[in-house]
Parts: C-alpha cells; structure tokens; sequence
C-alpha cells in the first residue's frame, strides 16, 4: 500500500566538529531517539502543545522537521496536483469509493496474521469492515484468515450491532474493558512512568488508544506479538474528506494541517509496519477526490447506507453522548494521582509547579495543557534516569 505517512518527525539540532564541519542532527518519528547527552528546556513555554504550525519543541536542541522536508516525490505530486472532478449520481458515487477501499483493503492485505480492525460505531470503520467482508466473499475464508473486530471506547453496544448486521461471528467482535466504570475506562493511559512513551515524549491529549489497549491485550495473551498481526485503522478519514471536498486546498491542505496535529506524533503499539490506514491509501485519496463533488466530509455515511442499508441503519454513539456516560472524563481518583505524579516530579517541584493558571489540573480527557505538562514531567523524568543532564533557560 502506498500511503501518506502520518508520523510528525524530530530532529536534534546539527552538531560542529573542532574542524568546521557540520554533523546533521539525527531525524527519528520517536523523539527519545534524538535526544542529545544534554538538553535545554525553554522555561517560556507559550503555547508549548498547541496544533499551529511551530517547529519549535519544549527544548531549544530539538525541533521538528516541516512536512516539506520528509514527505515523499509521490506524495508531493499529489500536494502540487489539481485532481479533475466529475459529477456523479450518490449511487455511482458510493460504488466508486467502495471499489477504492476494497482496493486500499485488498493491497495493504498481509496474509498468515492476525487482522485487528479497530473499530467504533462509526462511519469510517464501517466501510473498512464492509471492505473486508466483500474481499472475502470474493476471495474464500482462506484469504481472509484469522480476524477481530476491536472496538476501544465505550461505543460497545452500537459495535455490537454493527458487526451482527454485516454477517460476522459476535466471537470475532471484542470490546476492551468491557463494564469498567466510564470514568475509568482508560485507565492503564494514566500510568506515569511510561506517559511519554505511549505518548512519544509529551502531548496535550492524555489517551492513545493505539497503545495502552494492545499492550494490555497482549499482556493477557489475547493478542499474538507484533509480528504475527496486522492492525486497520480509519484515522484521517474525517480530515481527508475536508481537505479535498471542502475546497479547502485539497491534499496540500491535508498534510499540511495534519502534520502538525498532536495526535500525529503518537506512537502505534507494535511498530509502524504492523498498521495499515485505508484512508490515507494514496489511489484511494486520489478516487475520492476525483468524484468527491459536494458532498462534504462525512461522505461514508451516505456510502455505506447505500452499499449496506441495514448497516447503515445502526445509530452511532456521539461524543455528546459519551460526554454525558462519563467516557471523557477522568475519575477524581485518576485525576488525584494524576496531580500527585506531577507535584512530585523534577518538572512539577521545581520547574513548573501547578498554580491554577498555566499548569491548571483538568479531568476532561480532551486537548490541554495540563496533559502536556503531565506528559512532559513523565519524559523529563525518563530522561534523567537515562543519565540525560536537563537544563533550564
């Protein structure tokens, strides 16, 4: 599968040698990968976690490379390219952008693994699983191998029927952390020591789901090693359909305003190699685009009550309503020992203790700085138990 990479990349600052000549700083997607012996922290941190386009990180020797710099010659022509658009019926429309992601589907395919598809009650994991339930039909069970429906974030009972109403075994269908009280669904995501890693080094948004669910599955010996699986996943979906259809620069738009969204810069549990994103599919973007017409971002709705009404017919859970069960919120236990980490961190005693005004505790799982201060303390920490010497200027 050719497909845009989503991974923001870091880079050390370039290093002179007593000769004069100039060491290019050492480029990773992980950015305890880049981290030289010593590193200084900006003690002005304004707008340290925001999404603006800044290379600026929390430390002056680190910075991240503009998209411009690591995106690949096909990704650039498709940056630089006006893709011609015709005006299709919805029907014509939605088997067109079927057939692509059945295609995106089919290439990214790896045989002889476990296929996890991560999927919510949503519209993008729909199409993926209808893809997948076509492919199979086509091609024989043996092509479709051993499979698991995954579903992450409380949108179990809604999963459920999305899954029964396409055909499949409810044994193939799992929903992780099943019955935990919702405020405390997520957790294994509040674990302080090891915040930096599940969240590459720090971030504003405390909860990756692409790492602390399969590290704890694999934990408990439901999932197999990296290896031995493949995960599908529709992140970008929604940012993919308004970039291109909402007149908005078209692809161009896309990376350049995904690049620099936090969530780019989280790391997939397993290793890169061992996901596959079916919207990001480069001859799929380029389909889309082609017959995308007016139709606006959230396309797949209309796609999939065309290609499988019955499917289609299944509400969704909003974010609303998993705001109102408690889904995004942290419990005030959580929160607590949240708090507690931070106070009793290098970062929180001595650097940036909290003061209700720039470092403001908040149990909302959602985008704050006061998760990118939590997280930074936990990597501050990482570093010096590496032997790192942090300075503070």
């Amino acid at each position: 599968m050719t497909q845009y990479r989503r991974n923001r990349v870091y880079q050390a600052r370039d290093q002179i040698t007593l000769t004069g000549r100039t060491i290019a700083g050492k480029r990773s997607i992980y950015v305890d990968d880049v981290v030289p012996d010593q590193v200084t922290l900006r003690r002005n941190l304004s707008n340290p976690f925001s999404r603006r386009r800044n290379t600026q990180t929390p430390f002056f020797e680190i910075s991240i490379v503009p998209p411009t710099k690591v995106v690949g010659k096909t990704v650039r022509r498709l940056m630089a390219k006006t893709i011609k658009r015709t005006r299709v019926s919805d029907q014509v429309f939605a088997k067109r952008i079927f057939t692509a992601m059945c295609s995106a589907v089919e290439r990214a395919w790896k045989p002889n693994v476990l296929h996890i598809v991560q999927h919510s009650s949503g519209w993008d994991s729909r199409l993926i699983s209808l893809a997948i339930r076509h492919l199979a039909a086509v091609k024989g069970e043996s092509w479709l191998g051993n499979v698991l429906f995954l579903e992450l974030n409380g949108e179990g009972p809604s999963f459920k029927q999305i899954i029964k109403s396409q055909g499949w075994s409810n044994e193939i269908a799992y929903v992780w952390n099943e019955g935990a009280p919702p405020r405390e669904h997520h957790l294994l995501a509040f674990e302080f020591s090891q915040a930096w890693r599940r969240l590459n080094g720090w971030c504003a948004y405390p909860v990756n789901v692409n790492w602390h669910p399969f590290q704890e599955m694999r934990d408990r010996g439901i999932l197999p090693e990296p290896g031995k699986m493949q995960v599908f996943s529709g992140y970008g979906a929604n940012e993919v359909g308004a970039a291109v259809a909402g007149g908005q620069g078209g692809f161009k738009s896309y990376v350049n305003k995904m690049y620099w969204h936090p969530l780019s810069s989280f790391p997939l549990w397993g290793g890169e190699e061992a996901w596959s994103f079916p919207f990001l599919d480069l001859d799929y973007i380029k389909a889309y685009a082609s017959v995308s017409g007016s139709r606006g971002p959230n396309y797949r709705k209309m796609v999939v009550g065309k290609i499988a009404p019955k499917v289609g017919k299944v509400a969704p859970i909003n974010k609303q309503h998993k705001q109102k069960l408690g889904y995004r919120t942290a419990s005030k236990a959580i929160l607590a020992r949240c708090v507690a980490d931070y106070e009793a961190s290098w970062l929180g005693r001595e650097v940036f203790p909290i003061d209700g005004k720039w470092v403001a505790p908040r149990p909302q799982i959602n985008y704050h700085d006061w998760w990118g201060y939590w997280s930074l303390a936990s990597f501050c920490e990482e570093l010096m138990r590496r032997g790192t010497t942090i300075r503070v200027r």
